[in-house]
C-alpha cells in the first residue's frame, strides 16, 4: 500500500477523521473547502482519484471496526463527492447477479478473475440472471454470499479442497490423526515426501455424515468441492437431489447423474461449483443472514450456519465488508 507523506496523512485526517492507512482516529470535521483552497491546495484531485481503492479500503476498515458512524460517513461522502468519486450506497438495491460479481472480483487474485467469471456466469445464466429463486437478488445477500465464497475458495479460487497438510499439522483438525499419530508422518507433507491428499481425505472423513470406512474411498470422493467446499456423502446427496428437482435439464446435461459416483470431480467443475453454493445457501438457511444486512451480525450468522466452530469469523466478516463496498462503489 502507498506510504503517505506527513502532509497527505494530515490532509486525510482533517477531512475524513482517519488515517487512510487504517489507523483510526475519529475527530471532528472541519470545513473541507477551506483546506482545499489554502493549506493543502497542492494535493490535487488526481491524488484522491489515484487513491480511490485506498478510500474504499478505509471505508471497509471503518465498517469492520464498527467506527463507520454518521460523522465519518458524512466526511467520507463529502470528500468523494468533491473529487467526483462515487460514494458507496447503503440502499438495498437489486442488481443483476453477474454485475454484482464483476464489481466484487478483487476478492480474488487478478490472474483467476476469468475463472471466477466463467464459473459464476454459467451458473447465473441458468436462472436467466434472476437470482431471486435462490434468494441472492440484493446487494446485501450477494455480499454475504461472496464474502463466504471468497473465504472458502481463497484468493486463488480453489474449488476443490486443499489437504496439503504438514505431518505435524494433521492432528489439529482431524480426529483420525489424533488417534493414529504415526500415520500422520506417512500421509502428511514431511521432509522427503509430499502429502498424500487422497489418503488424508479417506482417513479424515471416514465414517462421517454418510461416508463409509477408509477403504470405501468415500473420503476422497466426497471431499470439499465447489465454492461451499461441499463435503461428505450426505451433503453431496442433498445437492444431487436438489439439482435433479430444481434444474432437471441441467442435471441431465451436466453429468448430474455422476455426482454420487464421481463426487468432487463433478462438483468442482462448472456449473456445479457455483450451483452447489446456491444449494447450500438455500438448503441450510444461510440466506436468512441477509435479514441483518451486510453487517457483522449477518456475517456471523452465515458463518455459524456454514462452520460454527471455525476460528475465521473475523476474516469472513472482512471479506463480506469488502464485497459490499466493492459492489456499491
Amino acid at each position: 500500500m502507498h506510504t503517505y507523506t506527513r502532509d497527505e496523512n494530515k490532509f486525510i485526517q482533517r477531512l475524513l477523521g482517519a488515517n487512510i492507512d487504517g489507523t483510526i482516529t475519529i475527530r471532528n470535521k472541519s470545513d473541507m473547502r477551506g483546506y482545499l483552497e489554502t493549506d493543502y491546495a497542492d494535493i490535487t484531485t488526481a491524488f484522491i482519484q489515484e487513491k480511490h481503492n485506498e478510500l474504499l479500503f478505509l471505508k471497509t476498515k471503518l465498517v469492520v471496526d464498527g467506527l463507520y458512524g454518521v460523522n465519518t460517513r458524512r466526511g467520507l461522502r463529502d470528500l468523494m463527492r468533491a473529487f467526483d468519486v462515487k460514494m458507496p450506497s447503503r440502499k438495498n438495491v437489486e442488481m443483476q447477479g453477474i454485475d454484482m460479481l464483476a464489481k466484487a472480483l478483487p476478492l480474488w487474485n487478478e490472474d483467476v478473475h476469468d475463472k471466477v467469471i466463467s464459473h459464476f456466469s454459467e451458473a447465473i445464466d441458468l436462472f436467466d440472471g434472476d437470482l431471486s429463486r435462490v434468494k441472492l437478488d440484493t446487494v446485501e445477500a450477494m455480499a454475504l454470499f461472496l464474502g463466504q465464497s471468497a473465504h472458502e475458495t481463497g484468493p486463488d479460487f480453489d474449488v476443490i479442497e486443499n489437504l496439503n497438510y504438514r505431518c505435524h499439522k494433521l492432528s489439529g483438525p482431524f480426529r483420525y490423526y489424533r488417534l493414529h499419530p504415526d500415520e500422520a508422518y506417512e500421509d502428511g507433507k514431511c521432509r522427503g515426501h509430499r502429502a498424500n491428499q487422497i489418503a488424508i481425505a479417506n482417513k479424515a472423513y471416514s465414517y462421517r455424515l454418510g461416508n463409509g470406512g477408509v477403504s470405501s474411498g468415500d473420503g476422497s470422493r466426497f471431499m470439499g468441492a465447489g465454492i461451499p467446499q461441499l463435503t461428505f456423502e450426505l451433503n453431496y446427496k442433498g445437492y444431487h437431489d436438489w439439482l435433479k428437482r430444481t434444474l432437471p435439464d441441467v442435471y441431465e446435461k451436466s453429468q448430474g447423474d455422476k455426482i454420487m459416483t464421481h463426487g468432487a470431480k463433478i462438483v468442482s467443475d462448472s456449473p456445479h461449483s457455483v450451483l452447489s453454493g446456491f444449494y447450500y445457501w438455500i438448503n441450510n438457511g444461510v440466506y436468512k443472514a441477509a435479514r441483518y444486512g451486510a453487517t457483522q451480525q449477518g456475517s456471523d450468522y452465515a458463518t455459524r450456519k456454514i462452520n460454527r466452530y471455525t476460528d475465521s469469523y473475523h476474516e469472513r466478516w472482512v471479506s463480506t465488508s469488502q464485497a459490499y463496498v466493492l459492489m456499491t462503489s
